[in-house]
């Protein structure tokens, strides 16, 4: 091989070292230093600059993708009736919803998500929108009063879905059966959809992570970042679920798992527990 291949390959390894040692030492930062509002708020950000799942783009046309039309036209879900959306985003789940004849009330914690879908929805009274969190949803539930009172007063909900991967945006687990517990006490009968993020192989060997990670808990971050917690430029903070932990919370948040399958998307439908 001649000497300008080898050292623009080598060249190239690098530079790929370098931008992969810098991610890590962005996403640690990121993970270490910011607060959970601050958190909730770069995500948002990021999702409120998609135009992906915006009206108009590719994933948003499609309506809602094969595995979510087979979880909402079999059972446990039911055929018609009011359907609650948490994490909404544009609104590509409640428009096709609404589409198929179920009355919508859906929320989102990014304002201009939430006014996206509201011109995709257009005049039609069969869905309502909010500009709410998950957050915001636990404290109606429990009669703490916030933009979402009004809507939890309301007529009874027959089924519950939430937002694509929404669950995992939901990044500490007590606050997750908190969301599920306030879910159960909201609609005592409904079936709920999830979905959430899960590695379908093991994670590689990333020491510049762990030496960031290392180095970040001796300078005092205030934040202690445990195996599952993670960021992505494209989607935010998250948290890695896996099934078993799933089960397990659903399971303390009075819930069996009817299904779950890990593709092609990772989802279960979760039925109020028989016992």
């Amino acid at each position: 091989m001649p000497f300008w291949a080898r050292a623009l390959l080598g060249a190239d390894k690098i530079v790929q070292r370098g931008a992969s040692a810098m991610a890590a030492a962005r996403d640690e930062m990121l993970l270490a230093w910011l607060s959970p509002e601050g958190r909730d708020a770069l995500t948002s950000r990021i999702y409120a600059r998609t135009t992906t799942y915006a009206p108009g783009g590719v994933a948003y046309e499609g309506g809602l993708v094969e595995w979510e039309m087979r979880a909402v036209t079999e059972n446990p879900f039911p055929r018609a009736g009011r359907v609650l959306v948490g994490a909404a985003g544009s609104g590509r789940e409640a428009v096709a919803l609404q589409a198929l004849g179920y009355d919508v009330v859906a929320f989102d914690s990014c304002a201009p998500l939430v006014a996206r879908a509201s011109s995709a929805a257009g005049d039609d009274r069969g869905v309502a929108l909010v500009v709410a969190s998950y957050a915001d949803l636990v404290d109606a539930v429990d009669g703490r009063g916030g933009p979402l009172a009004s809507t939890v007063a309301g007529a009874p909900f027959d089924a519950i879905v939430l937002g694509w991967v929404s669950l995992s945006h939901v990044t500490r687990e007590r606050d997750r059966v908190a969301l599920l517990a306030a879910l159960k006490r909201l609609a005592p009968a409904a079936p709920v959809l999830v979905s959430f993020a899960a590695l379908r192989r093991p994670a590689p060997h990333q020491p510049w992570r762990l030496r960031v990670r290392r180095l970040l808990a001796t300078l005092g971050a205030p934040n202690s970042v445990g195996p599952t917690d993670a960021f992505w430029s494209h989607a935010g903070f998250f948290a890695i679920l896996t099934p078993e932990m799933i089960r397990t919370e659903v399971q303390a948040a009075g819930y069996d798992v009817a299904y779950l399958r890990e593709t092609p998307s990772p989802h279960a439908m979760l039925v109020p527990a028989a016992r």
